[in-house]
């Protein structure tokens, strides 16, 4: 039993650290962060298939993520993560993670507050200290938004 509950706590810890790997990111701004709780071939998509076919349909490597987010990083002027909730399947080595996140953005001439949310299906090694692969759920209606209004040529 005691194994257990140590898997579901590492399981839990790792997910959140996952999550917030991306606050963490955003104050080094350093990228490479946001793999630090991966395996080196994560797996990694993001859904609904209607913004994942805009963006990359194939999915995204560790990289790949990394490159994307880099020049949104640079933009930003705050980010807040609130972990909402995380559900744990030991015997599958899985998790689920609820997160609200506040991007403080330069939008349309003026710096402003852009709420998200997201849900993350993440695959973890036999340890439970490792992602191996991640379904990322986006807030589309705000994602796709927000893309559009930060090419535009007022930001």
């Amino acid at each position: 039993m005691a194994a257990n509950t140590d898997l579901y706590e590492r399981i839990a810890k790792t997910s959140k650290a996952m999550v917030m790997s991306h606050l963490d990111a955003f104050n080094a701004q350093d990228t490479t962060i946001l793999s630090r709780d991966l395996v080196s071939d994560t797996h990694r998509r993001v859904a609904p298939l209607t913004f994942e076919k805009q963006f990359r349909p194939t999915g995204w490597s560790n990289k790949q993520y990394e490159d994307n987010l880099a020049p949104m990083f640079v933009k930003f002027h705050g980010m807040k993560i609130e972990i909402n909730d995380v559900i744990v399947d030991v015997e599958k080595k899985r998790s689920t993670v609820h997160s609200s996140h506040i991007w403080t953005v330069p939008l349309e001439g003026e710096v402003v507050d852009w709420p998200m949310e997201f849900v993350w299906i993440l695959e973890l090694n036999e340890t439970g200290d490792k992602v191996l692969k991640i379904l990322e759920f986006v807030d589309t209606h705000y994602a796709v938004t927000f893309n559009q209004k930060s090419k535009s040529k007022h930001t």
